[in-house]
């Protein structure tokens, strides 16, 4: 019997945009016009952002103190990019006042006061739902992202792997099958809330297998991760070319997948645990983040979504939202990563981010990150997310 609640296409893109550093830290421009633009020319008219305007390859100067002020740093470069390529237009839509997702809400005001962070930033007293409705500390918006709505309590999806080299070039593309299983926070699918006899050991077990190019067909990962907070992720990969199973500890973890800059660690924004030495900070903030495909067109399935990316940009619907930016600073040096930034919509109770900046161990912003999910904000339930597309910038040319 099938245990596959539901079945989605996932398109994840990944894009190598070159650029570097000044000796003064700031970002300068190898290959784009986008980027001696960063302070805008006294002699161009600034224009504020608001809805009902189009932001386009003809118009983005009159618009880039606006853009500076609303989207982060990652954010500014990739948008500004896009823009002067001609490769996407920014329509700004009407804020819009979206249903809570009616099992996870339920869920967070049932069980609203019960949660706590310890001293060692663990969670404690989470049964289900949002573990902090209102947030007022960082460490409690990422323990919100950590129990984010992820779809379902058991799901299976499809995901196409683009790689893209600088102008929007297709280097690659890969193809595998995940598959993912919650044993606690369930809220659809019997058991709820928890696996039995689980009694909070383990958060969730996940799996994926390549089934495209050949030459990597049939790699597979499998990840379980534990509640506490002390104890590191199992994780286990088979390797075709050797016909051996390997279990990956630390830096496994963080090497780059596929011939991208990309790592385990960094998809859906964040997958990295949260661990004792972590610090966090929060600010709240209106942000222009994406939240629809402009198509109308695009169903769940593959054949409808592959062509809505075009090059390594795709045609988003854009909204000036009051966003949580939360900062997790790692404080661990033999971790690549120095700190992340990711920018969490505040209103719904989802715990979903729309986007992230992260930054090298040298502190400069290494990559960035945006994603977003079909019906990911107006969806009243889980079942209706048929899709999601991710992308990911390399920020920083010659990294070491």
């Amino acid at each position: 019997m099938k245990r596959v609640l539901f079945t989605a296409t996932c398109l994840i893109t990944v894009l190598s945009l070159f650029v570097t550093l000044s000796k003064g830290g700031e970002i300068i421009d190898l290959h784009s016009e986008a980027y001696k633009l960063k302070f805008p020319s006294k002699d161009i008219e600034q224009k504020e952002i608001k809805a009902g305007i189009t932001i386009t390859k003809d118009n983005y100067q009159n618009y880039l103190q606006s853009l500076k002020e609303y989207l982060g740093a990652a954010a500014y470069i990739t948008v500004v990019d896009g823009l002067v390529r001609g490769a996407f237009t920014v329509p700004v839509v009407k804020t819009r006042n979206y249903p809570q997702p009616v099992e996870r809400y339920r869920a967070t005001m049932k069980n609203k006061g019960k949660a706590r962070v310890g001293k060692d930033n663990s969670l404690i007293g989470w049964v289900s739902g949002q573990p902090f409705p209102e947030p007022k500390k960082g460490a409690e918006a990422a323990w919100n992202y950590d129990r984010r709505n992820m779809v379902t309590d058991q799901f299976t999806f499809w995901a196409d792997y683009l790689l893209f080299a600088k102008g929007g070039e297709k280097e690659r593309e890969f193809r595998w099958l995940y598959h993912n299983y919650y044993y606690n926070g369930r809220l659809m699918v019997k058991p709820i809330p928890e696996v039995l006899e689980n009694n909070g050991k383990i958060r969730m077990k996940e799996s994926f297998v390549i089934t495209e190019p050949y030459d990597i067909k049939s790699f597979a990962m499998i990840r379980t991760r534990y509640e506490a907070i002390d104890k590191f992720d199992a994780v286990y990969s088979y390797i075709p070319a050797i016909r051996r199973l390997r279990r990956l500890t630390g830096a496994d973890l963080t090497d780059p997948l596929f011939g991208s800059d990309q790592a385990y660690d960094e998809f859906e924004l964040c997958r990295q645990k949260i661990t004792p030495d972590m610090t966090f900070s929060l600010q709240e903030k209106d942000v222009l983040v994406p939240t629809h495909l402009v198509s109308k067109k695009v169903s769940y399935s593959r054949e409808d979504i592959l062509p809505v990316v075009k090059g390594n940009c795709v045609q988003w619907d854009w909204e000036i939202r009051p966003v949580s930016i939360l900062g997790i600073t790692v404080n661990n040096p033999d971790y690549p990563i120095s700190r992340r930034v990711i920018y969490m919509e505040k209103i719904r109770q989802t715990g979903v981010g729309f986007s992230t900046e992260i930054y090298d161990q040298r502190g400069r912003l290494w990559k960035g990150q945006s994603m977003i999910v079909n019906a990911m904000m107006d969806g009243p339930t889980y079942a209706n997310i048929g899709w999601m597309i991710g992308r990911y910038d390399t920020l920083l040319k010659g990294h070491s």
